[in-house]
């Protein structure tokens, strides 16, 4: 026992004479005049003990909840409680240099934060003392504090702290773009018809989704946007830019303008229907890539199902493409493929790589996952026909695509291969189902689901052939012979196919699905390509029957471009329109003309005596007009590449760009076919 100057005393262990703090920091332990604590505790906040051990009769007294422990007799602290103590002193000694108070509570701290970074949100300032994200090991500290009491509560449903600014901003944003009750419901009752083509339900469950009534899908919409979770808030906007696109034509009107405050929601001369739904689409995809960044959801993989599906009826097929492969990404993240596939929601695989691997055939990508892969490679039990067929066709487009990317090293007969597989496996047992009318009570969905799996046959086997229907003579002329009859029977076929769905009613006709127009006018221009390569000759096979299916579908997209505003219906019944006057020789067509139709080719139409636009420029070489000697159509073709070289379809319009805008000739092309056709 030593004495101190003002005559108190210390204990302290015998042989030493510091304390508890300052042995363990290995310094002199100095007591001042008339202090209970020595220099370097008070220094550093520190308590300052002796080293003396309490007696053994007292050691009973500790309670049970304190961090002490007695071995041997002596209180001491285990490694873990030493350790949360030191890490005690280092926090509080930080909140006392940035002037924090430790009093306050560990929910008042957080509750400070949150209110800080709303004002933040909002443009007030704050002084640079209070802003601690400058002070990582402090919000490091609080947040982990946060996630303790967080999963102590076991609110698993609850949003997370520290949701990030750009996300907030967008749903509010996309909050305020909802319309109000009266018109949402309006915006539902004028579109319930067209839900039920959609793959993914509109609710917030997934065990059990209530039927999709006007009265659920406005509250799913309602509870969506007040979740605060990204990717539902995006699939509520993403279900109300679907049913956006289906309204009649003029009921713009009743789209909102203007948000709960009263403020604008979208500039006056974006206040349309184009532009809600590119706002809706545009806050979605933002929304959707945070929530994949953080690692991915089944909303979110069913969002992307629902962009696919908004900018496949956008006629945006590259648009598709990439927010399709995002959610494939996303599913296999979360395990989505080792899920029951009769079940959801392991059933929404299927549909997702199908869809994919259509739109890469289109485009001339490659597609995500291998053929081999388990969920793709193995028959699955328990599939309906429609379920075993579609399966089956999108096997075979990934067939076509490994074809297309390796062309020069695949002989034709693989392309026979393909043909016969799709007959064998596809063609025979579709036919029988197809021979089965729909009975009369049918929805729009039943329509729709059987005419996109004709369609989707019949796409499948154009692409196979479509690519040796545009090259030269040279090599295997009977080969290439073949898979041109293939390739024109097939589009016929098509074309009878798309009259039967768009004619069936009004709900069909008035169904938005861009891509799918743009489908049957890809295969009008390869009947009109026939046409004009064997004009003379009787190859051309029977004129007036090409002709009048080409008329027929003309008229179909005039009607579509009557009831809505649509660039690939009314730019298709120009062009088609236009070949079809140059054939007839009808009116004065004296003009020549350029055309770049999106993921088909280019056409140039030279009359007889008029200047020709210029071809590419080389180097420094002069560029001086030449005149044709006679009237000629120029094509160029990509067969089996992606039509990617052109600026103009880049672009985020896609299919709606000018097919017949001022076109630049002098781009690197890589075309597969070129052909001069004479027609006067």
């Amino acid at each position: 026992m030593s004495a101190l100057p003002n005559g108190s005393t210390k204990r302290m262990r015998l042989g030493t004479k510091s304390c508890v703090e300052c042995r363990r920091r290995k310094v002199r332990c100095i007591f001042s005049a008339g202090q209970d604590t020595c220099q370097a505790c008070a220094l550093h906040d520190s308590i300052c003990d002796s080293q003396q051990p309490v007696r053994r009769s007292n050691a009973s007294t500790t309670p049970s909840g304190s961090s002490y422990q007695t071995v041997n007799g002596h209180n001491s602290q285990t490694p873990t409680h030493q350790r949360l103590d030191e890490l005690s002193d280092q926090i509080r000694r930080i909140c006392n240099a940035i002037g924090l108070d430790l009093q306050q509570s560990t929910s008042d701290a957080i509750h400070t934060e949150a209110v800080k970074e709303v004002n933040e949100q909002q443009g007030h300032d704050l002084s640079p003392e209070y802003q601690t994200e400058d002070v990582p090991l402090l919000r490091l500290f609080k947040e982990s504090t946060f996630l303790l009491s967080e999963a102590h509560d076991g609110d698993t449903n609850s949003p997370k702290v520290g949701l990030p600014h750009q996300a907030k901003a967008y749903i509010q944003a996309l909050s305020d773009l909802i319309p109000a009750e009266d018109d949402l419901t309006l915006i539902l009752r004028l579109t319930e018809p067209y839900w039920a083509v959609c793959h993914v339900a509109p609710s917030t469950s997934h065990s059990n989704p209530p039927p999709s009534t006007t009265p659920s899908v406005q509250q799913f919409i309602r509870d969506s946007m007040r979740s605060g979770k990204p990717a539902l808030v995006a699939k509520a906007a993403l279900w109300l830019a679907c049913c956006i696109q289906h309204l009649p034509k003029g009921l713009d009107a009743i789209l909102p303008s203007r948000n709960t405050f009263g403020n604008p929601t979208l500039p006056a001369f974006n206040r349309s229907r184009c532009g809600v739904v590119d706002a809706l689409l545009g806050g979605a995809e933002v929304l959707v890539a945070i929530d994949a960044d953080s690692g991915g959801t089944l909303e979110g993989v069913e969002c992307g199902f629902l962009q696919c599906q908004n900018y496949v009826s956008l006629g945006r097929p590259r648009k598709a493409w990439s927010v399709i492969r995002r959610a494939i990404n996303s599913a296999l993240l979360i395990g989505l493929p080792r899920k029951n596939p009769n079940e959801y929601p392991g059933s929404i695989w299927s549909p997702l790589w199908q869809t994919e691997r259509q739109i890469s055939m289109l485009l001339g990508l490659p597609y995500a996952v291998a053929s081999s892969h388990p969920s793709i490679s193995k028959k699955l039990p328990g599939l309906s026909t429609e379920q075993q067929a579609m399966h089956d066709i999108a096997f075979i487009v990934g067939a076509v695509i490994d074809r297309n990317q390796n062309y020069d090293g695949v002989a034709y007969d693989e392309t026979q291969r393909m043909h016969d597989d799709l007959r064998r496996r596809v063609a025979i047992p579709l036919e029988r189902l197809l021979s089965q009318p729909l009975p009369p009570s049918s929805s729009l969905a039943d329509f729709y689901h059987r005419s996109c799996l004709e369609m989707y046959h019949l796409q499948t086997l154009k692409y196979i052939h479509l690519p040796y229907n545009f090259q030269s003579t040279q090599g295997n002329e009977q080969e290439h012979t073949e898979s041109e009859a293939q390739t024109t029977h097939v589009c016929r076929r098509i074309i009878q196919c798309y009259q039967s769905f768009r004619t069936m009613n009004d709900q069909t006709l008035l169904l938005v699905c861009d891509l799918l127009d743009f489908q049957a006018f890809s295969a009008a221009m390869v009947l009109v390509i026939h046409q004009f390569r064997y004009r003379n000759s009787h190859l051309s096979g029977p004129p007036d029957y090409d002709w009048n299916l080409i008329h027929e579908v003309t008229k179909t997209l005039t009607r579509i471009t009557a009831t809505r505003d649509c660039a690939v219906s009314s730019q298709s019944v120009d062009v088609l329109t236009y070949f079809s006057d140059l054939y007839y020789m009808r009116g004065s067509l004296t003009e020549s003309r350029e055309i770049i139709v999106p993921y088909f080719g280019k056409i140039r139409v030279t009359h007889a005596g008029s200047a020709a636009n210029v071809a590419a420029v080389h180097g420094s070489d002069s560029v001086v007009p030449n005149f044709a000697d006679e009237s000629q159509m120029q094509i160029d073709i990509s067969s089996f590449g992606a039509f990617s070289d052109t600026v103009d379809f880049q672009s985020g319009q896609e299919l709606a760009s000018d097919w017949m805008d001022s076109i630049d000739w002098q781009g690197d092309f890589d075309w597969n076919w070129n052909a001069t056709l004479p027609f006067d």
